[in-house]
């Protein structure tokens, strides 16, 4: 063979080599994206415990600031649209007048404004400090300082004649009052920290609390329950954000050592922001409120782990309902809130409605206005079990999967955390004898996907759209 000849021979050779080479991998990829295209397509199973766990005791949030210029439309949207039924409102330093706990009348007239409101509606409510009058403090500042000790008297005298003030105008007395908001978190705005309290010493806010139920039950207001600690997460295991620590950690051995103590708070509340701190303190927090038979309220939450501005509506409705998935199936709160309804210059993660005119609702406020209107108070909590491997349903702190039952029938919360790809459920363990179908995606609000009968009290391929909430409710 000449030397020409024998290096065509090994040219195609090598040629017809690699085209076998390349068609097996061609083959093989092609096999594996009908694999990956069919499991993709895979319809799993969900179902709704039979174990029904905490009892909902209100939905709420601070709907918006005391002020008499509030839009009329922005009342209607969260006092008769929304399906709250708790109000959280803000007092801050310009609520008290002095440095002996009087009240301002100007600022405490908007406030009993608010209240007024409420009560037209038939609406409940509850009362947290920010700050008192910041010459209570040192430093005399608006922003974070220490309760001073000589002003404890004081303070807790500012929360009697609050009630006193807001008797005096007819109006109802608030269910329950938290006398800090996040007494750890440095801020400039309003805020307070209770002496010692970085070196895990409570006593200056147990002296605070124990008063101050003394003051109201002389004063008659026995009805006028006190929350607490309030802190920004159930425990980072920081200096901040520690709300178990405020207990004595868990278990909360401050409880079993202060009777006083156990007695004044009559429900446990937090925030549930995590910057840290993984699942554990979730599941202990619950356990330890648990353990002294304390609701449990979260008392304010909003999408801000992922920064404060431009998030996409969309991002902050599927992670704030995947958060409140997890507040209400792993921590088994009674109560839950949003932070803020409405405030004008306020980063959009925060509020549920613009704040120009038209007011348009944002995409979360139709997820929770489906929740709240469905899952009333009464309704009882219970676990979805799934064994989609893409569904976060065990304990973790942003879940994809919560029930609500009661007489009316179920209402089911479901979210796709994958951004590209459907899920496919056979969704079982309901109520009722007919579901209907709402979801949000970054192009519907809580549309009506579907109405369809129940078969064994259960809907056969439910399917989730990618990046995406799905509330199911049965009658």
């Amino acid at each position: 063979m000449t030397a020409r000849k024998k290096l065509f021979h090994n040219r195609f050779y090598k040629f017809c080599h690699y085209r076998t080479l390349i068609t097996i991998i061609t083959t093989s990829l092609l096999l594996w994206n009908c694999i990956a295209m069919k499991a993709s397509a895979q319809t799993y199973n969900a179902s709704v415990s039979t174990k029904g766990m905490q009892t909902v005791k209100g939905w709420g949030c601070n709907s918006y600031f005391a002020t008499s210029s509030v839009p009329p439309e922005i009342i209607q949207d969260f006092y008769t649209e929304l399906g709250m039924t708790i109000d959280r409102i803000y007092l801050d330093h310009n609520d008290g007048s002095d440095a002996a706990g009087n009240v301002n009348v100007a600022a405490m007239n908007e406030v009993c404004a608010k209240i007024k409101a409420l009560e037209s509606h038939g609406l409940r409510y509850m009362l947290c400090s920010w700050s008192p009058n910041i010459s209570m403090k040192k430093p005399s500042i608006i922003g974070s300082a220490d309760l001073r000790v000589g002003s404890e008297d004081a303070f807790t005298t500012y929360f009697v004649n609050i009630c006193n003030f807001i008797k005096s105008k007819n109006l109802p007395l608030p269910l329950a009052i938290s006398v800090q908001n996040e007494p750890t978190t440095t801020a400039s705005y309003d805020s307070m920290h209770f002496i010692h309290e970085g070196r895990y010493d409570y006593s200056q806010y147990y002296r605070v609390v124990e008063q101050l139920r003394s003051k109201l039950d002389k004063n008659g207001f026995q009805n006028v329950k006190l929350l607490g600690p309030e802190d920004g997460a159930y425990d980072t295991g920081k200096n901040w954000g520690c709300s178990m620590t405020f207990f004595g950690g868990n278990g909360f051995p401050a409880f079993r050592t202060d009777s006083a103590l156990k007695s004044a708070i009559w429900g446990c509340s937090s925030h549930s922001y995590n910057w840290g701190g993984g699942v554990i303190p979730l599941e202990q927090w619950a356990a330890s409120c648990e353990k002294w038979h304390k609701d449990k309220w979260m008392t304010e939450y909003s999408y801000i782990e992922n920064g404060e501005k431009d998030t996409p509506l969309i991002d902050i409705a599927v992670m704030a309902t995947r958060r409140l998935c997890s507040d209400m199936a792993c921590v088994r709160n009674n109560y839950w809130f949003w932070w803020d309804g409405y405030a004008p210059y306020i980063a959009r993660n925060e509020v549920l409605v613009s704040d120009a005119s038209p007011y348009t609702k944002y995409p979360l406020f139709y997820v929770l206005q489906k929740i709240f209107r469905n899952a009333v108070p009464g309704s009882v909590c219970h676990r979805v079990i799934s064994n989609d491997p893409h569904l976060t349903t065990d304990d973790a702190i942003w879940m994809d999967a919560a029930a609500f039952v009661n007489r009316h029938g179920t209402t089911v919360v479901l979210v796709n955390p994958d951004r590209k790809t459907a899920a496919t459920l056979d969704l079982s363990g309901l109520t009722g004898s007919k579901a209907t179908i709402y979801q949000t995606t970054s192009e519907e609000n809580m549309q009506q996907a579907a109405t369809v009968s129940l078969v064994h009290k259960a809907i056969a391929s439910l399917t989730l759209p990618p990046w995406s909430v799905t509330v199911v409710v049965t009658s």
